[in-house]
């Protein structure tokens, strides 16, 4: 019998499991997608397929949100949240302007975040961070373009610490 790999990967892929009887020389197909099982993402290009999600902590419908009845954010996080939804795999990650409130918004965590990492952060975390700040990926001045964060991590290979 003879099958290509990429036969059985796709096999693999749709959720058919492959049961070799390597003393008999042959491949058994059994298939287990079913109700009972949530549909999960095999690809990334899969998670388009999540980005319509609905959440229930939402600025103009939970008054529990810090933004709500804020126009001005709301219209803000609206824009920006266009924009993500508008990115498909494959396509160029677009660049955000941010305004200067915004960078100065991150400063101010930043910086308080920062001082906390030693008391409330693991150790890789710490490695990684510091590797991220010394590449000049991860700043106080200004909030990082995930197209450069992404970048500086695809450079460094699958694992990156």
């Amino acid at each position: 019998m003879k099958i290509s790999f990429q036969i059985l990967q796709k096999l693999n892929d749709e959720g058919v499991e492959l049961i070799w009887a390597a003393d008999k020389g042959s491949i058994a197909f059994t298939s287990v997608l079913s109700s009972s099982i949530p549909w999960f993402p095999r690809h990334i290009s899969e998670l388009d397929k999540c980005s319509r999600c609905i959440t229930k902590y939402d600025p103009t419908t939970d008054p529990r949100h810090p933004g709500h009845g804020d126009d001005a954010y709301i219209a803000r996080r609206q824009f920006l949240n266009d924009q993500a939804l508008e990115y498909k795999h494959g396509d160029p990650i677009p660049l955000v302007d941010y305004t200067e409130e915004e960078h100065a918004t991150w400063r101010a965590v930043y910086e308080k975040l920062r001082g906390l990492h030693e008391s409330h952060t693991c150790e890789a975390y710490r490695r990684n961070f510091k590797m991220l700040e010394e590449a000049g990926v991860l700043t106080a001045d200004r909030i990082p373009q995930i197209r450069d964060v992404n970048k500086y991590l695809q450079s460094k290979g699958p694992r990156c610490n």
